[in-house]
C-alpha cells in the first residue's frame, strides 16, 4: 500500500478498530504503522465529536486557509513597502513596476508581484525580453536627440517662444514626445530680442534636430536676417 493511504482505506481502519482490533493487530496485516492508525481513530474520534482535545478536520482545513491567506498578506505589504521604496527613486510608472518585478521575483511570485503593482505577467515577460535584446535602433536614435535637444534647451536658458535659441521648439514642442519623455520644462520670455547673425546658426542648428525628430514635421526652417 502507499504512503498516502485514501480516505476510504483509512475509514476502514477506523471502523476495525472501533469494532474491537487493536492497532498492534492491523499493522501486521496491512501496511500502516500502529502509530499512523492510531491517528487516523483519534481524529475521526474528533470530526465524529467523540472528544474535544483537539481540532476537526474541518478546523484543521480552515486554519491551513487563513495561514495561506495570512502569508499572502504578508507577501503583498512586503511587495508594496519595498514599491514604495523603489518608486521613490524612479519617474517612469510602467517601466518601474516591470524593474520592481524582475528585482523580487526570485523572492516573489511573478503573479503576485504583477497583480499588487497593477501590471500584466505578460506585459513584464513582454518588457523582460526587450531588455534581453537590449535597445532598438529607433530607441537609440531617440535618446541622443532627446541629449542634443536638452543641450540646446540648456543653453538658451530653458526659453521658448522667442525668436532666437529654443524658437524652432515653438512649433511642435506640444506634441513633442521627446520634451514629454524627458520632461523638459519650457516657459515663454516675456520679451524677445531681435534675431541677428548671431543668433542664427543657433536656431538653424536646433532646427536641424528637431527635423531630425520629427521627420517631415511641420518645423520651418529659419530665414537668415536680410542687412540692413
Amino acid at each position: 500500500m502507499p504512503n498516502n493511504y485514501p480516505p476510504e482505506f483509512r475509514r476502514q481502519m477506523v471502523e476495525v478498530v472501533r469494532a474491537g482490533r487493536t492497532p498492534e493487530e492491523l499493522a501486521k496485516e496491512f501496511q500502516p504503522s500502529a502509530q499512523s492508525i492510531r491517528t487516523w481513530v483519534r481524529q475521526a474520534d474528533l470530526d465524529d465529536g467523540r472528544r474535544q482535545d483537539g481540532l476537526t478536520s474541518a478546523e484543521k482545513d480552515e486554519l491551513a486557509r487563513l495561514r495561506r491567506e495570512n502569508k499572502i498578506l504578508r507577501e503583498e505589504k512586503e511587495i508594496l513597502r519595498k514599491a514604495a521604496a523603489f518608486f521613490a527613486r524612479e519617474t517612469d510608472l510602467p517601466e518601474m513596476k516591470f524593474r520592481l518585478i524582475h528585482a523580487e521575483k526570485d523572492h516573489h511570485e511573478v503573479s503576485l508581484l504583477a497583480r499588487v503593482l497593477g501590471v500584466s505577467r505578460q506585459g513584464y515577460y513582454a518588457w523582460a525580453a526587450r531588455q534581453r535584446r537590449g535597445p532598438s535602433a529607433r530607441a537609440r536614435r531617440d535618446a541622443e536627440l532627446t541629449e542634443q535637444i536638452r543641450a540646446h534647451h540648456q543653453a538658451s536658458d530653458e526659453i521658448y517662444g522667442a525668436p532666437r535659441g529654443m524658437a524652432p521648439v515653438t512649433v511642435g514642442c506640444e506634441t513633442c514626445q521627446y520634451c514629454h519623455a524627458s520632461a523638459i520644462p519650457l516657459r515663454r520670455r516675456e520679451w524677445a530680442p531681435a534675431v541677428g547673425a548671431a543668433s542664427f546658426g543657433e536656431a538653424a542648428s536646433l532646427t536641424f534636430l528637431l527635423r531630425g525628430a520629427f521627420g517631415d514635421s511641420p518645423v520651418e526652417p529659419f530665414e537668415r536676417p536680410k542687412p540692413g
